[in-house]
Order: C-alpha cells, then sequence, then structure tokens
C-alpha cells in the first residue's frame, strides 16, 4: 500500500502535452522520490529506535523516533502530521474513488445512481463511498483493510497487464515487460494470501468479504438489467482514436488547402501511441501556417486537436531536424 497512488498519474495522459515522454518521466519521478523519502525515514527511525522499540510502538514508532532529539514538541509535530497526512490521503481517494465511480457508472459498469449530481459538484457515488469506507474501519482493523486493498491493487494491476500483454499492437508496447509483470503481481498475491493464512488467519476476512460482494454485485447487476459497457468514457478519446485510425483521411485535404497557399510545402509524419508528430517546411509564415492548419483541421474534426497533433514548422534549411523514421507525405 505504501507505494500507491503513482498509477493515477495515467488519468492526466488525455489532458498533458506530449504523453509518450511526459507520462514516463512522471512515473519515474514519482517513484523514485517515494522510494528516497521512504529510505530517509526509515533510515531516521532505525538509527533512533531499537528493534524492540520499533516493534512496541509501531502504530507510532515516527514520533517517538523524532523525540530524541525534538523532544516532546517532535512528538506531538510528527502526530500533528501524520494526521494531516492521513486526512488528505482519505480526501483525495474518497474524492478520487468518486470520480473513478462517476465516470464507470457513465459506461454502464455501475448503476447510474453513482452518477447522480447532488449538492453543488458531489455525486452519490462520494456518498456511498465514504458510508462504505465508515462501516469497514468501524468493523476491521487497519490491518485487515491494509491486506485487502494491497490484495485489490495487485489484482488489478495483474489484469491490466495482462491487458495490455494481449493488445500490445494496440498500445504499441514492450508485451514482454507486461507478462512479466503479470507474473510478478500474480506471484505476489499468493505470497500475500499464503503468508497472512499462515500467521493471522483473519487478516484475510474483509479482502475475502470485498471480493465475494464485488463479484455477487457484477453478477447479479449483469443478470438481472440490460445496461451494457459503453467504449469510451470521455469523448476526447473518442475523437483521438478516430484520428488516429484514419487520420490520412482528414490531414490530407487539411495539407492539400495549405499545399494551395504555400506551394513549396512539404510534409512529414511520425506515428506515436496517442499522437502524431508532423513536420511542415515551408519558407512561409509559420505563424500563419500553424493558425491554417488547427483552423481547419478542428473545423473537420469537429474538435480541438492540438493535444494529439504535435505540430512543428520547420525553414528548408531546418530539414535535418526531421526524425529519420518519419515518412513523407504526398501532397
Amino acid at each position: 500500500m505504501a507505494y500507491e497512488g503513482f498509477e493515477l498519474i495515467a488519468n492526466t495522459a488525455a489532458d498533458i502535452e506530449n504523453p509518450e515522454k511526459n507520462l514516463p518521466r512522471a512515473y519515474y519521478a514519482a517513484v523514485l522520490t517515494t522510494i528516497f523519502i521512504y529510505v530517509l525515514v526509515a533510515a531516521v527511525a532505525v538509527a533512533n529506535l531499537t528493534y524492540e522499540e520499533v516493534e512496541k510502538y509501531s502504530d507510532y514508532a515516527l514520533a517517538v523516533a523524532a523525540k530524541p532529539f525534538l523532544g516532546d514538541f517532535g512528538f506531538i509535530l510528527i502526530g500533528i502530521a501524520a494526521l494531516l497526512s492521513t486526512s488528505s490521503a482519505i480526501n483525495a481517494t474518497l474524492y478520487g474513488g468518486a470520480r473513478v465511480s462517476y465516470l464507470v457508472a457513465k459506461t454502464g459498469a455501475l448503476p447510474q445512481e453513482f452518477s447522480r449530481k447532488i449538492w453543488k459538484h458531489g455525486t452519490e457515488g462520494l456518498l456511498i463511498l465514504g458510508i462504505v469506507s465508515m462501516i469497514f474501519a468501524i468493523v476491521y482493523n487497519i490491518q485487515n483493510i491494509s491486506i485487502a486493498g494491497s490484495l485489490g491493487f495487485l489484482i488489478i494491476f495483474a489484469a491490466v497487464n495482462y491487458v495490455n500483454f494481449r493488445l500490445y499492437k494496440e498500445t504499441r508496447s514492450n508485451r514482454w515487460i507486461s507478462f512479466v509483470a503479470f507474473l510478478l503481481c500474480l506471484f505476489s498475491i499468493v505470497v500475500l494470501i499464503g503468508y497472512n493464512a499462515k500467521h493471522d488467519p483473519q487478516n484475510l476476512h474483509s479482502s475475502l468479504v470485498v471480493l465475494a460482494l464485488t463479484f455477487l454485485f457484477e453478477l447479479f447487476y449483469r443478470s438481472f438489467t440490460s445496461i451494457r459497457l459503453q467504449t469510451h468514457i470521455d469523448p476526447r478519446l473518442r475523437v483521438r482514436e478516430k484520428f488516429l485510425r484514419a487520420h490520412h483521411i482528414f490531414l490530407q485535404p487539411v495539407l492539400k488547402i495549405l499545399k494551395n497557399i504555400f506551394t513549396d510545402l512539404e510534409a512529414y509524419e511520425v506515428m506515436r501511441t496517442s499522437s502524431i508528430e508532423l513536420y511542415l517546411v515551408s519558407r512561409g509564415d509559420h505563424r500563419r501556417i500553424k493558425k491554417e492548419f488547427f483552423d481547419h483541421l478542428n473545423k473537420a474534426l469537429k474538435h480541438k486537436s492540438e493535444k494529439f497533433v504535435h505540430l512543428h514548422i520547420l525553414s528548408p534549411d531546418q530539414k535535418e531536424q526531421i526524425p529519420p523514421q518519419s515518412s513523407k507525405i504526398r501532397l
């Protein structure tokens, strides 16, 4: 559970510039920063406490570790910081979960009540998640809930990696990295269940309850309703996929219009996973070329295309900047 949250970075893919480069950077930066902080925290705790003390004060070991050099003030300070951190995590998880449930409900995977708006920007999904979370917090201890969360994340990660292994051509990824990750997730699931089944079977109780209720809900919801999943939950993704699958149908007319205005125009393209790098070469006014291009393309798509068409306008003497893997577009 300690490293959970970084996968939510993927939710920003439709809104950030050049996701092929920026998303991996964000992932690596998030994980490495987390590792660095955790190692520092662990080093401080181990340097100030014995193993017996860490085990004795396991619920607030960091607060105890702060006492040797900050005294009672350090103990109180770490305690307050822990409360603020926990509150922030709960708030982010609840609202993030509510947003996900809202989007999933829009596709038909959950009842429409989860997407119903109530009181300003809130949804019924937020209230339902909040109530269920409070019930679990009251009924089960923190270790039960932590194990249930870890097991749930591992199952989701295993499923996502397996799907990417099967759809590697569509995602243009290395299928064997996903397959190894899938196997490691399965191994981790077996270790997590096996360890707790051997040492403290009660810790698996909440996990079994969640899995059973989820399975039964899905079974009954699919069996007694006619609602089926939609292909897309975000209309922007539908437009982007439509364009990428048949981009020449949209690009050729636009580029021919530009060719009539700028007779020396040349066009080159590089296909990315979720976008196109387009290189236009001309001696004409670069600002006007850019404006004309996006005005015509956005009109054809009836949607803004700047997020998935990365336009580079070069002079003839800058053609060496065009990547060697690019292909020329016939105009």
